[in-house]
């Protein structure tokens, strides 16, 4: 059965899509492709086929189901949506193998995250960082591909307290052409 997806759709959403139906060696090939999404710009159609235990004609098959012509179709949109700057780690698997849910394991992650944070603003530096952007003659906030939302909301928060904020880069440039905000 052909499951038709839209070619604009990111490959992890195609799978997710299409996998209810997908007969049991593609989803060993669906599975495989979602835990090594991030690294299939290395890898081959044979090396997928090897690696998930099936014919090198189900990894082809799949690759059509999913809306691509060839694996280097596959490999292009992968590497387009890393060039874009989406991630494409895979989402981890509902248990992993210390017996952790997923939602445990993101919770003992926030956890740590939290502690490093307040580690970091120990002697001082919260009220150091504080005054240096207080004193400053003009602050760049600088937000590069996933950190753009973030440093942007920053620009939005410090412009209500200060005047001279500025984001770098804009959309569509790179920081070297945003280099005359630095002077």
């Amino acid at each position: 059965m052909e499951v038709s997806t839209p070619a604009s759709r990111r490959i992890d959403a195609r799978i997710d899509a299409a996998y209810g139906e997908l007969p049991p060696q593609e989803r060993r090939v669906a599975d495989f492709l979602l835990e090594h999404l991030g690294d299939l710009a290395i890898f081959s159609a044979a090396d997928i086929s090897r690696e998930a235990g099936v014919s090198k004609a189900t990894v082809s098959r799949i690759f059509r189901k999913l809306g691509f012509e060839s694996f280097s179709e596959v490999r292009d949109h992968v590497r387009e949506l890393r060039h874009r700057g989406i991630p494409t780690t895979a989402p981890a698997s509902s248990e992993d193998t210390e017996g952790l849910t997923v939602l445990e394991r993101h919770e003992a992650q926030e956890r740590e995250n939290l502690s490093r944070v307040m580690a970091a603003l120990e002697g001082g530096r919260l009220q150091q960082a504080v005054q240096l952007i207080s004193d400053a003659r003009r602050v760049v906030v600088v937000g590069l591909r996933n950190g753009f939302p973030l440093a942007l909301h920053l620009r939005q928060q410090l412009t209500q307290i200060r005047g001279d904020v500025t984001l770098a880069p804009l959309p569509g440039q790179s920081l070297g052409r945003s280099w005359p905000l630095w002077g």
